[in-house]
């Protein structure tokens, strides 16, 4: 088996994956499982999205006691 450069596999990708799923539609799941496996979901995204707000919150109400802790000085 041949293996591809980049920008064979991108190319492929672009220009002969809408081909294959013409040809070939049932196929559309199988390579949906694939992609699905390598990038991350909205719902995931979401998620860590979320976390990183929360701990900004918390990061900012250490901050503010740090400050008050500062002034008392």
């Amino acid at each position: 088996m041949a293996l591809l450069t980049d920008e064979e596999l991108l190319e492929t990708l672009e220009k002969q994956l809408p081909a294959l799923l013409e040809r070939h539609p049932e196929m559309e799941l199988r390579i949906y499982t694939a992609f699905m496996r390598t990038f991350a979901t909205k719902e995931e995204v979401a998620a860590v999205l979320s976390e990183l707000r929360d701990f900004q919150g918390e990061f900012d109400i250490f901050r503010s006691g740090e400050d008050l802790n500062r002034s008392d000085c």
